[in-house]
């Protein structure tokens, strides 16, 4: 039944949500019984975001740290290519977008992504972020490390990355303002900094980019450089400790890895 709240386009986008795009399989949490608490717009759990394989599937919903800072241009840009000028998928969504949405019609991308902006923040969430100074591009340019964190990012992540944090569009991802890495949960951010991880290929972009692993760092170095990435320019995020990321260690040597050498190429990202 067309939800009568919705023009016919926005009632296909939630249709494409609901069913062939099963968005909730991955970004709905789970019961008792592993079942999907919600199946459609419950105004709670619906899209409010799950941990699954190790990711942290994020909130679909309108608070700050899920879809509130992105616009419906960038949803479809994002479901063609698994890039923005500012993002890239990564783990399961680069496959997701590899496989199924970069061959969906842009009206069905334009239908799904409008949709998508028509929920509501998650009840208790916040939904927008404290203004903070960005201290750390001038930090970084002039060669201060305030911690240990910052040292390892100049070693590790700042060529790609840059100093200001925004990376290269379409290139290197963002890391600043970039809700997937402020995320309150971190096993997304963590995973990808250990394992690497590899830019869809698809039709719109012609090369994908990849970044390798940092598993020979310390459980303490991770964490360090993460919570640097997350608490620095003007993101926002609680910390993490070494034993988080020896538990996202643990779980990652044990899984099959996200990159099959002979499909990754290119330069480094996210």
């Amino acid at each position: 039944m067309p939800d009568s709240r919705f023009d016919a386009q926005t009632n296909h986008g939630k249709y494409l949500v609901e069913g062939p795009g099963h968005c909730g399989a991955c970004h709905t949490p789970r019961g008792i019984a592993y079942q999907e608490k919600a199946l459609s717009d419950d105004g709670k759990h619906f899209l409010s975001g799950a941990v699954i394989d190790g990711w942290r599937a994020k909130s679909l919903r309108g608070e700050a740290r899920g879809l509130g800072s992105w616009n419906q241009a960038e949803l479809a840009d994002f479901f063609a290519s698994g890039r923005t000028e500012r993002s890239a998928a990564f783990g399961a969504m680069a496959e997701v977008v590899e496989h199924s949405t970069q061959y969906w019609s842009d009206s069905d991308l334009q239908a799904m992504a409008g949709y998508l902006k028509t929920l509501s923040p998650t009840p208790g969430k916040e939904t927008e972020l404290p203004k903070r100074e960005d201290t750390t591009t001038a930090m970084l340019l002039n060669g201060e490390y305030a911690n240990r964190g910052a040292l390892l990012y100049a070693e590790h992540c700042m060529a790609c990355h840059r100093a200001d944090g925004n990376g290269m569009p379409r290139i290197f991802p963002a890391l600043n303002n970039n809700s997937a890495v402020y995320a309150n949960n971190a096993q997304s951010v963590i995973q990808v900094t250990l394992e690497g991880g590899r830019m869809p290929h698809s039709k719109h972009d012609v090369m994908a980019f990849s970044m390798p692993g940092f598993k020979h760092l310390t459980d303490s170095d991770i964490a360090d450089v993460v919570n640097f990435v997350r608490n620095s320019w003007h993101n926002q995020a609680p910390e993490i400790s070494s034993r988080d990321v020896a538990e996202i260690r643990h779980f990652v040597n044990r899984k099959a890895p996200n990159i099959v050498p002979q499909a990754a190429s290119g330069a480094h990202h996210e």
